[in-house]
């Protein structure tokens, strides 16, 4: 179940629309930064958000993005810890960078929703690639 909603998910990045994203998140939903600081977002604000990663990520030419799961564990009776490695690629199929994120899943009885995201290395990554941070 969780390999379908990650199929859903990166379907839902690569329409490069947020709202095709928001649909996967709980709101108000919480981002934790490499540094640990934590973002709290309303859907509106998450919109915004995610127009500005979707740009940075057609900026660098992201086309096609797999993923491996490298842990899954039950946080509680409706919560899921999964921890993700995404790899970023052209349409061609390059890799252009690797990184990992973990998520906060609540199971809502419909399925899963993002509760929490928390960056382990992404914008390290990224800014590798573009030289600036996401």
């Amino acid at each position: 179940m969780i390999d379908n909603f990650l199929e859903l998910y990166v379907s839902a990045f690569l329409s490069f629309a947020p709202s095709a994203i928001n649909e996967h998140y709980e709101f108000p939903a919480i981002l934790y930064t490499e540094s640990g600081e934590a973002v709290v977002f309303t859907e509106e604000q998450f919109t915004t958000n995610s127009q500005n990663l979707l740009q940075q990520y057609k900026s660098i030419g992201v086309g096609k993005i797999d993923y491996e799961i490298l842990n899954e564990s039950q946080a509680s009776n409706s919560l899921r810890l999964i921890v993700v490695l995404w790899h970023f690629k052209k349409s061609n199929g390059e890799l252009i960078y690797s990184a990992q994120t973990n998520y906060l899943l609540k199971n809502s009885g419909n399925g899963y929703k993002i509760a929490s995201v928390i960056m382990v290395n992404e914008s390290t990554e990224f800014s590798k690639v573009a030289g600036k941070q996401i």
